[in-house]
């Protein structure tokens, strides 16, 4: 596969009737593209809210007796840092990605993408998950304690559920269709790539 090749130029030389095709391609991959840039610029809006969250709620203030509240708050704020970190990264290769200048490299650049999200999706979200969850349980210890041990034992099996629920189904059932999606994307590119390739070869 070389990269040297004209795309546009071979685009233009399509019979008319494969032309609709190519184009509804290129236009279903930047749909993704756009739909998987939207979604990041929405997490990062509720990452950064959930940081301002742990910063002036009164658990985070010199209210709080207990050095676990602080930690936990710093542990949770540290994961989602990290997790926007590379976030961003992933952003700024989407706003990048132009695929009316050449459709080799719109290729090419979704492969480098879809190799961060993967990154992001997995070990990525791993360690953000357990900061996450090693900082709520230590942010919640003031506060159960005041509780109970009966309500205090419901506070940490509820917390224990819902981040089980998000990391073994909705976690999954996420990373499945944005997959489904860039691989798909990916593949009608390739094959469009593979089609002008065997064109110019033919010439």
């Amino acid at each position: 596969m070389s990269s040297n090749i004209d795309f546009k130029a071979l685009w233009q030389q399509q019979e008319a009737a494969a032309r609709p095709h190519i184009n509804e391609v290129i236009k279903k991959a930047k749909g993704v593209k756009r739909k998987t840039r939207n979604k990041l610029l929405w997490l990062n809006l509720a990452l950064i809210a959930t940081i301002l969250l742990y910063i002036f709620v009164p658990g985070f203030t010199l209210s709080t007796s207990m050095v676990t509240t602080k930690i936990g708050a710093a542990l949770v704020i540290l994961g989602i840092v990290f997790f926007l970190t590379l976030n961003n990264r992933l952003l700024l290769s989407l706003f990048k990605t132009k695929p009316e200048t050449d459709t080799f490299s719109f290729l090419t650049d979704l492969l480098q993408i879809r190799k961060k999200q993967e990154f992001i999706q997995t070990r990525a979200m791993n360690l953000y998950f357990l900061f996450l969850s090693a900082g709520m349980f230590l942010y919640m210890i003031e506060f159960v304690q005041k509780m109970g041990f009966t309500l205090g034992c419901v506070a940490y099996v509820s917390l224990l559920g819902w981040l089980a629920v998000v990391y073994f189904y909705i976690k999954p059932r996420t990373v499945k269709k944005q997959k489904a999606e860039m691989n798909a994307a990916i593949e009608r590119l390739q094959a469009i790539n593979d089609q002008l390739t065997m064109t110019k070869e033919l010439e």
